[in-house]
């Protein structure tokens, strides 16, 4: 086995994502401790690099930006946990500045890709009412991960059925559905772990191997699986939004692209969630002018219009099997419900919001 197979076996057995750990579990501690795990391992095999390697000064290189990105991070915890916020974000910037000109932020464009969207009210009929929270609603808009209280997102999934676990699995005839289109080219930072592990699995050399795991600490902080749903505060999710605040401030992200962790992991496809921050607020309006300027939908359906289709063609090459907890088993996602709405909207027309 080669010394590049060795490590990138080692890191993958070691720092997978997302993450988790236990309710009675301190974040603190449990997230500067996989940090420093992470960073143990970066200097041992830093180390490990013979003196005549042609990359070894670029390595380095790569390893001094780990080690200062995670010292950062936790200068930027302390300060958020000593009520410091703003100075945290500062701190934050910093890092991601630093991985845009390091060449370490990955990103993705989408032009006439399916996304998807469902809401939890069989009722609306219109395209207005599945778009994102209207502004006049603003107090309707809960912290998540990738939101910030009080501040629309549009939220797209690229199957309805990542979109139907990030509700908890609301029951099938308790929502409609809709399947959104970008009308130009749009450009998502890149935060999925799958497509982060393909890319290290990938990796061909030492030197391609630590510039991808550059990344990592920042990937780790913005994965970390929430310990405690019913808190009103969820450390878990500072960073990421952090990263919707700096996404928003440049001008050549649309948003952010990230991984589900309320998928089994028997199941089987990529799974991925897009965060698309509204622009600036304008009096009087209720949807962000810029955004349906870029977007085009269908209107909603519910499940009751697909029942007396037989159409069971599947669209969706990202996803290929999927865990039905009522069957306990996995099933080929073309014979889901999911695939069958999908399906269906494939055929319907895509219009304004305001349409």
């Amino acid at each position: 086995m080669s010394e590049i197979t060795t490590i990138k076996q080692d890191f993958l057995n070691r720092f997978g994502l997302p993450v988790s750990y236990g309710s009675n579990e301190d974040f603190h501690l449990f997230l500067f401790d996989k940090l420093s795990e992470f960073e143990e391992f970066v200097t041992t095999n830093t180390l490990s690099v013979a003196s005549e390697h042609p990359d070894l000064q670029q390595i380095t290189g790569c390893s001094n930006n780990i080690k200062l990105t995670i010292e950062n991070i936790k200068i930027a915890f302390n300060d958020y946990y000593n009520g410091r916020p703003d100075i945290a974000y500062a701190t934050f910037e910093k890092i991601l500045i630093e991985l845009l000109q390091f060449d370490a932020l990955p990103e993705r464009s989408f032009h006439k890709e399916s996304f998807y969207r469902i809401r939890l009210d069989k009722n609306i009929t219109s395209r207005k009412e599945i778009f994102h929270i209207p502004f006049s609603k603003r107090t309707l808009v809960a912290p998540q991960r990738y939101s910030i209280a009080g501040y629309p997102c549009l939220y797209l999934a690229n199957s309805i059925y990542v979109a139907w676990e990030e509700f908890n699995r609301p029951p099938i005839d308790t929502f409609n559905f809709a399947k959104f289109q970008f009308s130009t080219p749009a450009n998502f930072i890149n935060f999925s772990p799958i497509d982060f592990q393909e890319s290290v699995e990938n990796s061909s050399n030492l030197l391609e191997f630590f510039q991808k795991i550059v990344l990592y600490p920042v990937l780790l902080i913005c994965s970390v699986k929430v310990a405690k749903p019913d808190g009103s505060f969820k450390p878990e999710y500072i960073f990421s939004q952090f990263t919707l605040r700096w996404c928003k401030e440049k001008d050549q992200y649309h948003g952010i692209m990230y991984g589900s962790t309320r998928i089994h992991n028997s199941s089987k496809g990529k799974f991925y969630n897009f965060a698309i921050p509204v622009s600036d607020y304008q009096m009087n309006t209720e949807i962000c002018p810029e955004l349906t300027q870029k977007i085009k939908l269908t209107k909603p359906f519910n499940v009751s219009m697909i029942v007396s289709q037989n159409d069971n063609e599947d669209t969706n090459n990202a996803i290929s099997e999927i865990f039905s907890k009522e069957l306990h088993r996995i099933v080929p996602f073309g014979e889901s419900i999911f695939a069958r709405m999908e399906s269906f909207l494939q055929k319907e027309d895509l219009g304004s919001v305001m349409r």
